[in-house]
């Protein structure tokens, strides 16, 4: 994967995670319902998803603890 693709699958769970924060989706529920684009057809993004849009909502919400 070339870094420009890297980084448009940061941004988009990024945005896909503040967008659904702002619309007040609960987390649980948030990642099937988030807009993936090109990045639906990834391979483990069905597994990793989830993880990755309740850390968005994390940084969020203040509670992300540093690495």
């Amino acid at each position: 994967m070339n870094v420009e693709r890297y980084r448009g699958a940061l941004e988009r769970v990024l945005s896909e995670g503040k967008r659904l924060h702002d619309a007040k989706v609960p987390v649980d529920t948030a990642a099937p319902q988030a807009n993936w684009g090109e990045l639906d057809s990834w391979v483990r993004r069905a597994e990793n998803a989830a993880a990755a849009v309740k850390r968005v909502y994390m940084e969020l919400d203040g509670t992300l603890e540093p690495l």
